[in-house]
């Protein structure tokens, strides 16, 4: 977005020093460094008696930066630590005099435009809770008896399954697994035909869970839950929880779900008058989103922040008296923007 300046300036041929931020003396925590509206992620403070010392704050055990204003507070652990030395800073921060929180706003503006204009979302599926959109009972009508086909309102599902590492009792609230990366921190999870719901995990188990039968050792534990119930319209639903493989199939990539029940099939219903157990209706609860991020992506929602951004800088010179008719130059990334949308737009299925 090439907003980015740094201390120490990276001027070519200029002098490459730490800035002194201040001294110690044993007793006092409020420190400011020379700039405001620092950058997340960009900064680390020693201490020492040069600038050049490699002796580094921790941030939280020692002290708390403040971004937006370059505010530092030493802890009691911080004081200490600094003693009659001095702290040193190297750091980003936006020459635009745009705050951190400003920056990440419109960043996260951004990525909702994108889902919103394309269909779409993207999540970085290596990470332990990646960042997927969670979809909690999403109901569709029934298919009737020969059309055992339902889409999903959102796919794709991320490929996401672990096992279940020891037996587990009826009424557990913790379930054991071999590990909870990829899984939502609180929803549904399914093993075999039962629906569990989840308020909490941890690495290697999930809490907190009710309306839990008993399983063994080994069975397969997915992120999601699919249902069907068979109840005469007009009346209360009851749910029936599926079990993957045995009464469905899953094409993740198109959010595809595929019944497979013997209970409602030609041989059994065919001897029914009137028709019994046939699906009315259907329910479902997911996480979906790409397990990846592309590079397009990315800038794509660099490009958007920066026109938002750009925009409320624009408003702010106007106002101050400082800027002519620049705004035609927010625009120049507009054609590649809406060429990126429309090659990554999702067109979404129907079960019509």
């Amino acid at each position: 977005m090439n907003i980015e300046e740094t201390i120490p300036v990276l001027t070519t041929g200029a002098t490459r020093t730490n800035e002194t931020v201040g001294t110690g003396d044993d007793s006092v925590t409020d420190f400011y460094l020379d700039k405001a509206y620092v950058l997340a992620d960009t900064y680390t403070l020693f201490h020492g008696s040069a600038s050049n010392s490699t002796a580094e704050f921790t941030e939280t055990t020692h002290y708390t930066l403040t971004k937006d204003n370059g505010t530092i507070v030493l802890t009691s652990a911080g004081v200490t630590l600094l003693s009659t030395d001095n702290i040193y800073g190297k750091y980003s921060y936006c020459g635009l005099e745009l705050t951190d929180t400003q920056l990440q706003d419109a960043l996260d503006r951004a990525q909702a435009e994108i889902d919103e204009r394309t269909n779409n979302h993207w999540a970085t599926g290596t990470d332990a809770t990646p960042d997927y959109t969670q979809v909690t009972n999403e109901k569709h009508t029934g298919q009737g008896k020969y059309n055992r086909d339902y889409f999903l309102n959102n796919f794709p599902l991320p490929d996401v399954s672990s096992s279940l590492t020891s037996h587990v009792l009826s009424e557990a609230t913790t379930i054991y697994i071999d590990s909870t990366s990829g899984f939502p921190s609180v929803g549904y999870l399914s093993i075999e035909d039962d629906k569990i719901q989840y308020t909490g995990k941890t690495t290697t188990s999930v809490t907190g869970c009710t309306d839990v039968s008993a399983h063994s050792t080994s069975e397969i534990v997915y992120p999601f839950v699919f249902e069907f119930s068979t109840t005469l319209s007009g009346s209360t639903a009851t749910w029936t929880p599926l079990a993957e493989g045995s009464d469905y199939d899953l094409d993740q990539d198109s959010g595809k779900v595929h019944l497979y029940r013997a209970d409602y099939d030609s041989t059994y219903y065919a001897t029914q008058y009137p028709s019994r157990l046939i699906p009315n209706r259907f329910r479902a609860s997911y996480a979906w989103g790409n397990e990846t991020i592309p590079k397009d992506i990315n800038r794509l929602c660099l490009l958007i922040a920066a026109k938002d951004l750009m925009g409320s800088t624009l408003r702010r010179s106007i106002l101050k008296g400082q800027s002519g008719d620049r705004k035609d130059n927010i625009d120049f990334d507009e054609s590649w923007i809406n060429e990126t949308i429309e090659r990554y737009d999702n067109i979404q299925t129907s079960n019509i």
